[in-house]
């Protein structure tokens, strides 16, 4: 018949051991974080070409009416009123006649019709291309407790 083996409790008077709790070290609590790098990025290679302005083609000037070519407005005639200086033409429909806002298009989508319009009285200087760009919204910060919200 093999030995009785002695329980915890039957070695220590019929009372289980107990162990004085360890004092607790109370960590600081550190935000995580909020991008990690990769490991094998790699980094671009320098560009050493001089952006150079955009030649605007002979044929089209101010007033020229142009057959946009792509986009949502393909198809469409429109009246080009000036370059602007990303290189972009500034066109309009205009858009009571035929629906087209007033728009940047580039010039490698809009072939050039021979007709002419007389935008002399038009008055252009406002448009520029912070005049078409998105007011960024500020984002708001969020801790850890908003992460999942």
């Amino acid at each position: 018949m093999p030995a009785k083996q002695r329980t915890p409790k039957a070695k220590n008077g019929g009372v289980f051991p107990r162990h004085d709790a360890k004092s607790k070290v109370v960590a600081v609590a550190e935000k995580p974080p909020k991008f990690y790098p990769a490991e094998d990025v790699k980094k671009p290679l320098a560009n050493r070409r001089k952006a150079n302005p955009t030649k605007l083609r002979s044929s089209i000037t101010p007033g020229t009416v142009l057959i946009i070519l792509a986009g949502r407005f393909k198809g469409k005639r429109v009246v080009f009123l000036k370059q602007l200086s990303s290189g972009l033409l500034l066109v309009s429909g205009p858009f009571k006649i035929n629906g087209v806002p007033l728009r940047r298009v580039n010039q490698s989508h809009a072939d050039r019709t021979p007709t002419k319009v007389d935008v002399s009285g038009v008055s252009l200087e406002k448009f520029d291309d912070k005049y078409f760009g998105k007011v960024a919204e500020k984002k708001n910060k969020k801790g850890e407790g908003e992460f999942f919200k």
